[in-house]
């Protein structure tokens, strides 16, 4: 009786010489390699970041927000937004209330990043705050912030 091996041993070869030449093959001068069309190119347009505080700059732990500092957002995009409405509005989760809104039309020639200031009104006070973008009525993100009552100065001596 004959193994396994000794029985399969030229179809095992043929295998391996197969795989091993099909690792080394190099393309030959007809293949044509897909290039990239611009639909491949074009990236679908989306928030990459959403950075919020008083200092939206700050890319280290921000500041804390305190009702008399502006609110700025900062939104970083990827790919070519077509013609759309974004709408953001900031609310107070204590009643629902909207102390800010913001809208901003946006085009192929929209930069990124964008920035959205929400400055301190008279009805903002201290607690969490719900930030909601919208794209064409559409909700596309939320992001939660805290704003705190403004610490008293200390007395200068």
């Amino acid at each position: 009786m004959k193994s396994i091996a000794g029985r399969h041993a030229p179809l095992v070869i043929a295998c391996a010489l197969l795989t091993a030449s099909g690792c080394q093959r190099e393309p030959s001068a007809n293949a044509t390699m897909a290039a990239p069309t611009a639909a491949n190119a074009a990236m679908p347009f989306a928030f990459k970041e959403i950075r919020m505080g008083s200092d939206a700059d700050n890319a280290s732990r921000p500041e804390p927000v305190t009702t008399q500092d502006p609110v700025i957002v900062t939104i970083s995009t990827v790919g070519q937004p077509k013609d759309s409405l974004l709408t953001a509005r900031l609310l107070f989760l204590g009643n629902g209330q909207a102390v800010g809104s913001k809208e901003l039309r946006l085009s192929n020639t929209t930069p990124s990043p964008i920035e959205l200031r929400f400055e301190p009104s008279s009805n903002r006070m201290p607690g969490r705050y719900l930030l909601e973008i919208k794209l064409d009525d559409q909700l596309a993100a939320q992001r939660d912030l805290d704003i705190v009552e403004k610490p008293p100065e200390s007395p200068k001596q």
